[in-house]
């Protein structure tokens, strides 16, 4: 399945494990089907896995606008302090930090890592 490769194995099995512990997983994204188009996400498989999808193709709100989280926690019906945000661009953690959300950057370097911190913060077991 050529989008299946878009997503990591650790984070396809995160998403499996939030969803197991009741916690709700949404994308956020700066023109996610712009990029892909509509087709290609048909492709995505793990996208089965997410909830909401807020995407500035149709909002027009592109992050790190404050709107654009909002926009997000509507959507998943959430409040910023019980929302985790990640991303890999620091401009838009520190966007969503702004709004009182707190964050993880995702730093692509160093994916193991990243995603120990984000299990930790969701209180979901640590994956070898």
């Amino acid at each position: 399945m050529r989008g299946l490769a878009w997503f990591r194995g650790e984070f396809v099995d995160l998403l499996g494990d939030a969803r197991r512990a009741g916690i709700r997983a949404g994308i956020l994204s700066n023109e996610l089907e712009l990029f892909h188009s509509p087709d290609w996400l048909k492709t995505v498989p793990a996208l089965e896995q997410i909830d909401v999808i807020v995407d500035a193709t149709h909002t027009k709100v592109l992050k790190p606008d404050p709107r654009a989280y909002q926009l997000g926690l509507e959507a998943l019906g959430a409040k910023p302090e019980e929302t985790l945000f990640v991303d890999d661009q620091i401009r838009n953690v520190r966007g969503a930090e702004a709004v009182g959300i707190p964050s993880v950057h995702f730093d692509v370097r160093r994916p193991a890592e990243n995603m120990r911190e984000i299990r930790r913060r969701l209180a979901l077991p640590v994956r070898a």
